[in-house]
């Protein structure tokens, strides 16, 4: 990808969701909790849930949900490519339920939640989000203008932690077992001694889009 297709980019996916809704707006920029712990939501909201933040993640988790659909649906296989070997053998069915994961990410900023994964498809769809963003921010200022719309460069504040990906990955996940996927030891179930955590961690493909807890369903 490059700065110039990003345009291309938005415009397709204003034409399939409609006018992209400006959800930086829902997380102002706020100062930490009384007692400064650095861990809890309201201290993560103050230094990495930035209005540009939540309105990066948006826009590429809808971009990321039109392109993977039709990949899916057309049977291209170049965006599916980029999950775990493990994921492989799926059917139609699965791959557009995960799909749909990047969906729930974008609907839940809409609601100004901050999406913290509920399950293990929306670990990874949230992972494949933060590394493409990752790589349009490579690309430079210009790039970034685009995740958040350049006409909301006036509107919503700056940060001196937009853009950090990698500070996002650290506080937005509880762990990172979903990554071990891409492990080859991990690639078949049957006789493999790795095999038998992928139960216990919900990283068995049908155990995918279950929800983490039952009070957050997906």
């Amino acid at each position: 990808m490059t700065v110039t297709d990003l345009p291309d980019l938005l415009d397709t996916v204003d034409t399939f969701y409609g006018p992209s809704v400006v959800v930086g707006k829902l997380f102002p920029l706020t100062g930490p909790c009384p007692n400064h712990c650095g861990e809890c939501d309201q201290c993560a909201r103050s230094k990495y849930y930035t209005p540009r933040n939540m309105e990066m993640l948006h826009t590429q988790a809808r971009a990321n949900s039109y392109y993977w659909r039709t990949d899916v649906e057309e049977g291209y296989g170049t965006f599916t490519k980029q999950l775990p070997a493990i994921a492989d053998s799926q059917p139609q069915e699965w791959m557009s339920r995960f799909v749909h994961c990047f969906d729930d990410i974008a609907d839940r900023i809409e609601n100004g939640e901050v999406p913290y994964p509920r399950c293990t498809g929306e670990e990874m769809a949230l992972h494949l989000i933060l590394d493409d963003c990752a790589e349009i921010l490579a690309l430079g200022d210009s790039a970034y203008e685009y995740l958040i719309a350049q006409e909301l460069d006036t509107v919503l504040p700056h940060h001196p932690d937009d853009g950090d990906t990698e500070s996002l990955r650290d506080v937005m996940f509880e762990d990172h077992d979903v990554l071990m996927l891409f492990n080859p030891a991990f690639d078949t179930t049957d006789t493999n001694p790795a095999a038998a955590m992928l139960g216990r961690c919900n990283l068995e493909p049908d155990t995918w889009f279950l929800p983490f807890r039952p009070e957050e369903p997906v």
